[in-house]
């Protein structure tokens, strides 16, 4: 089966300064900031909305610049500098991996600002991020390694490339059992265990209240129609409720629905966001099983809004 995921870039960028003597070279008078630098590479965080990458490539563009229009042809050469990663990963206390060469190409490593322009043309960037795993984050590295007048301000930009999982298309997906739901309590449309698949925040699967309320732990197992390879699972808690809600579940995963593999025990936030759970390993399975075991307050009873898989 095929892996869809989403991928976020952000571009990061190291400041300095530009001397009067790099303004010069092309073009700039004193007190203008003239030299050449990375289109791009001009705010300091900008963060891009996520491709959803499905056996095709992804592509931005690169272009460099200079303050003013240049006096001359101006020539710049651009090369991926890996040697960066070491220092940037100390300065800024993270661990992103090299970007494989395989996961991306540069159309072009020169580029050329025209006489009496700002801005070249554009060289194409593209990401593959077929190949990555969704558990690490990498970076890559673009440098000016060439021209007259270039700007340290600008002259870097650093790509971080996160990949996130898609979630599964949960259309026929069916409740393949529970221990305990609210059939009436909480009105003929609510409680009971299907609506953690109808796509409605405002509705729940609730443990039992009315006439009894049956201790932890407790368990809800989807059917997902057909077999797939599972990365983990997600849980939306029910909207505004905190008391009941689950803090630590573990999460079972079957091929029939009788016989179950464990793949561990979870701490979960008391929060209406969507909340990821990955498994240390893929495992290929038909069913998912959630046992909630501990919730805030230490209550009986425990509930979901959305149960779903990636």
């Amino acid at each position: 089966m095929k892996q869809y995921f989403n991928f976020f870039i952000i571009f990061f960028v190291l400041t300095a300064g530009c001397t009067k003597e790099e303004s010069d070279k092309v073009g700039g008078r004193p007190g203008e900031s003239a030299g050449i630098y990375i289109l791009q590479a001009t705010s300091q965080q900008v963060s891009f909305n996520s491709w959803v990458v499905e056996d095709m490539d992804h592509s931005t563009k690169l272009n460099v610049a200079s303050g003013v229009a240049t006096k001359q042809d101006v020539q710049v050469s651009l090369e991926v500098n890996n040697a960066l990663v070491d220092a940037y990963n100390a300065a800024y206390n993270k661990e992103y991996i090299i970007l494989p060469s395989s996961a991306y190409e540069l159309s072009g490593n020169t580029v050329t600002i025209p006489n009496g322009q700002q801005v070249s043309s554009d060289v194409s960037l593209t990401f593959n991020t077929q190949s990555l795993n969704y558990r690490n984050t990498y970076i890559l590295p673009v440098v000016i390694t060439g021209g007259a007048g270039v700007s340290e301000s600008s002259s870097k930009i650093y790509y971080i490339i996160k990949p996130t999982l898609k979630d599964f298309d949960r259309t026929g997906w069916s409740i393949h059992d529970f221990d305990s739901e609210e059939a009436t309590g909480e009105g003929p449309n609510n409680g009971r265990a299907v609506f953690v698949l109808d796509n409605v925040l405002t509705t729940f699967w609730h443990t039992q209240w009315d006439g009894a309320n049956p201790p932890l732990p407790h368990h809800i197992s989807i059917d997902m129609q057909e077999a797939q390879t599972m990365h983990g699972i997600w849980l939306i808690n029910r909207q505004g409720a905190s008391g009941g809600a689950a803090t630590k579940v573990t999460v079972a995963t079957s091929s029939n629905g009788s016989a179950w593999s464990d793949e561990g025990s979870y701490t979960l936030a008391v929060t209406n966001d969507k909340q990821y759970i990955y498994f240390d390993e893929d495992v290929v399975a038909q069913y998912f099983r959630i046992t909630v075991t501990e919730t805030k307050d230490n209550t009986n009873h425990t509930f979901f809004a959305e149960i779903g898989a990636m």
